[in-house]
């Protein structure tokens, strides 16, 4: 995970920009901060807890964050990348996630009362326990059929949209025929995620292991890893053959 003072926001770290706007009035609402961080790299960034209510982070890119906790409230989130993210418990009342990429984030007990979710992309998330109530756009979503709402706290408009995709919500702890929903393998997910992104350069997924890694690695292992330095041991039907062959 990435550290909020190693963030750099418009030439400043984003720990002392979060601490600067913490007293400054929202300039609509004259309630608590504008933190603006419209288009942030904020990819793997470990807010776990943090105060982000009523802050701009459209378009931001905060695939594999830890906002586990994080108070959202109100927050502009429309546009932004939160593919792998934790936001467990997190408080998303009246937050914007119109359009933004939720496709394998947790969400379990976290409360997304009154958000705006049209055009959000809910592949495969992870909303066990959440409250879902007085959502808007909820049936402009997609891939909200193979999302999970086990234990979910969800109203009328919610549970029509989801008996018309023949989905039915079971209460936390209800046992089925249908395979148990394992909420623990999205934090798993993310950790190998993380790992991923460690291993490239610079959390770029396509990004390969450079050759001169592999090759300290096998020095280190006391064997070679260059590929062009292996060579393939024969197998027990080519010994019979060369045997054969030299006769």
């Amino acid at each position: 995970m990435r550290d909020t003072k190693d963030i750099i926001i418009n030439g400043r770290p984003l720990t002392e920009l979060m601490e600067i706007t913490a007293g400054l009035p929202d300039a609509e609402s004259g309630d608590g901060r504008l933190l603006d961080l419209r288009g942030a790299d904020l990819r793997r960034v470990d807010l776990h807890g943090a105060d982000l209510h009523n802050a701009n982070l459209m378009e931001a890119d905060l695939t594999g964050a830890d906002l586990g906790g994080a108070n959202l409230a109100g927050a502009n989130l429309s546009g932004a990348k939160l593919t792998w993210t934790r936001l467990s418990r997190a408080d998303l009342t009246g937050a914007n996630l119109s359009g933004a990429n939720l496709s394998w984030s947790n969400f379990g007990g976290a409360n997304l009362t009154g958000v705006l979710l049209r055009g959000a992309l809910l592949n495969d998330a992870n909303l066990t326990d959440v409250i879902l109530t007085g959502a808007q756009h909820l049936a402009k979503t997609k891939g909200f059929e193979t999302a999970d709402f086990t234990g979910a706290v969800l109203d009328d408009q919610a549970r029509q949209l989801l008996s018309g995709l023949n989905k039915t919500v079971e209460p936390k702890g209800e046992k089925s025929g249908i395979a148990t929903p394992r909420p623990d393998l999205h934090e798993r997910f993310a950790r190998v995620f993380e790992r991923i992104n460690e291993i490239g350069k610079d959390g770029d997924h396509n990004a390969r292991i450079p050759i001169e890694r592999l090759k300290e690695m096998g020095k280190q292992n006391g064997r070679s890893s260059d590929p062009v330095d292996k060579r393939r041991k024969p197998g027990f039907m080519q010994r019979v053959k060369r045997l054969f062959a030299a006769r």
